[in-house]
């Protein structure tokens, strides 16, 4: 039986036993049979990281040795050392797709090493001949010649390194003031991998960090890669953009219990808050709108069709999404789930009439009252980290306003010492109920 069988199983075996269809010694006599596969998962995932490890630091360190005795060796000899490394990672890997059987441990390791090998074959092969390019060809080409090893090996360091490569790309076109819209297409090309990741285990290894590489792209690129011809949409699209991630975890991730295993709500729920701290200060709202739109260039009115386009996307996903969890019994995702309208209207204020405080006042009580929702949300359902995280919300919107505003350092220290307190009360109100439960 598979690991996720097993995992069934056992959480089906307590209702099993009070039904009266299994006794309790038989049901020990099942987890004695297939044993605890979190247990068993701890060697194959230890393997895998140690052995991605190993072969990064064997390439890297061919790479230095190579590099170290560079200038010494003649072309020929430079061409050779540099295809050297490639051809070996090749050969690994043709044997891995030959053993279709191959254990992830092998296919990870293989695919790091060739990986690294290809960026250093470009690298080596250019300094020598002399080849002209620059580091966004580079970048690009290394990732697309990467790029079949995910598939091939069914490896995702590969396709890590991949989204990181593409990334680099979009951050070097917007230094050139290029255009990087292909960004969109080319991560694209990496998505069936980390759907057939997501679909095997949600909660796994795998599926986990290739869906922290892929928000952490996504939130990196998108800065990059908006034209920003209309000033201040930025605000809209990254709030509903964070937003599209947290409601996405809620209703296709499920629940966890680490938060490194809830990539997508940890992301969206902190980017959601981080957004209305930043826009509760005056100044991302000065010269937003369409009053200092940069018109007259044919390239800005493309840029200024592209960004709307993101836009939409990302509104119409996390309106989607709101809509699917409006009707759960869980509030807290419909309280950080109107972040986007917030975001609307203060953008409105902003570019419809010139106005930076009506904004500001706006996200200032949106953060106050997502603050107090999430911990009173704490409180009612007993959670402590639900709690804790509507108290860190207070007490940032307290901080940023105290070092925006000109009270003198008593005052500021006592209401500090009062959130402090507040803080320990709170936790400790809520352990005694625990315990009294």
């Amino acid at each position: 039986m598979s690991k996720k069988g097993i995992r069934w199983l056992y959480g089906e075996l307590p209702d099993l036993v009070s039904r009266g269809l299994l006794t309790e010694d038989a049901a020990q006599r099942l987890r004695d049979h297939y044993g605890n596969p979190e247990e068993e998962r701890r060697l194959p995932i230890a393997l895998i990281v140690c052995s991605v490890l190993g072969a990064t630091l064997v390439a890297l360190g061919i790479i230095l040795m190579l590099a170290h005795n560079w200038e010494f060796m003649s072309r020929g000899v430079r061409t050779f050392v540099a295809f050297a490394p490639l051809l070996t990672g090749q050969a690994l890997a043709a044997y891995a797709i030959a053993r279709k059987s191959c254990s992830p441990v092998w296919a990870e390791s293989t695919g790091a090493f060739l990986a690294l090998s290809i960026g250093a074959c470009i690298a080596l092969i250019g300094q020598t001949y002399q080849i002209p390019g620059d580091l966004g060809a580079f970048l690009l080409t290394w990732a697309l010649l990467g790029l079949p090893l995910v598939y091939l090996l069914n490896a995702s360091v590969p396709a890590v390194l991949y989204m990181a490569g593409m990334t680099g790309w979009a951050i070097y076109r917007e230094s050139t003031n290029d255009p990087s819209e292909w960004y969109w297409l080319l991560l694209l090309l990496v998505v069936p991998h980390i759907t057939i990741a997501y679909r095997e285990d949600r909660f796994g290894l795998r599926s986990t960090w290739l869906t922290w590489a892929f928000c952490a792209t996504l939130c990196v690129a998108t800065g990059f890669v908006l034209e920003r011809s209309l000033p201040g949409l930025w605000i809209v699209v990254y709030s509903s953009l964070f937003t599209s991630i947290y409601l996405g975890g809620v209703v296709w991730a499920g629940p966890a219990k680490a938060f490194w295993r809830r990539p997508l709500r940890t992301i969206g729920g902190v980017g959601i808050c981080v957004m209305a701290l930043l826009l509760s200060f005056e100044w991302p709202w000065h010269e937003v709108g369409w009053y200092h739109y940069h018109s007259g260039i044919e390239s800005e009115t493309l840029g200024l069709v592209h960004d709307l386009a993101v836009l939409a996307l990302y509104t119409v996903v996390a309106v989607v999404l709101l809509v699917k969890v409006l009707g759960s019994a869980n509030r807290l995702p419909a309280v950080l789930g109107v972040t986007p309208i917030v975001a609307t209207l203060g953008y409105v204020m902003a570019s419809a009439y010139e106005l930076e405080t009506p904004p500001m006042l706006l996200y200032n009580g949106y953060l106050l009252a997502l603050g107090v929702g999430v911990t009173a949300l704490g409180l009612q359902l007993g959670r402590l980290g639900t709690l804790n995280a509507g108290l860190a919300i207070m007490a940032a919107w307290i901080t940023a306003r105290f070092f925006d505003s000109d009270m003198d350092f008593v005052t500021r220290g006592i209401v500090f010492i009062l959130l402090g307190a507040g803080f320990l009360g709170a936790n400790l109100a809520m352990l005694r109920r625990r315990r009294t439960a």
